[in-house]
C-alpha cells in the first residue's frame, strides 16, 4: 500500500489540477505524506516487536486519512465513497 500512495501522490504532483479540484488536492498533497509515514511505522512496528507502536501507528494512520484525505478523494471521484 506504501508503493501505491507514493506512486499516486506522485502521479498528482505531475498532473495539472482542475481548478474545482484545487483545494481538495492541496489537502491530499499536505496529508498524504504523513499517511504514508504512518503506514511505514506500522510495517515497522512488528519487526521491532513493539505492540503499542503499531497501535500508535494505526491511530495516526487513520487520524491522518480518514476523513481528511478521503472525502477529498471522494469530491475528485465519486465512486471512492461506495468503492
Amino acid at each position: 500500500m506504501i508503493a501505491v500512495w507514493e506512486r499516486f501522490l506522485k502521479d498528482l504532483n505531475a498532473t495539472s489540477v482542475a481548478p474545482k479540484f484545487k483545494a481538495d488536492v492541496a489537502i491530499i498533497r499536505s496529508q498524504l505524506p504523513k499517511g504514508i509515514d504512518d503506514h511505514r511505522a506500522m510495517v515497522a512496528a512488528p519487526t521491532a516487536g513493539d505492540k503499542s507502536a503499531m497501535q500508535k501507528a494505526a491511530e495516526n494512520y487513520i487520524g491522518d486519512m480518514v476523513s481528511t484525505v478521503t472525502d477529498p478523494l471522494g469530491d475528485i471521484y465519486a465512486p471512492w465513497r461506495t468503492e
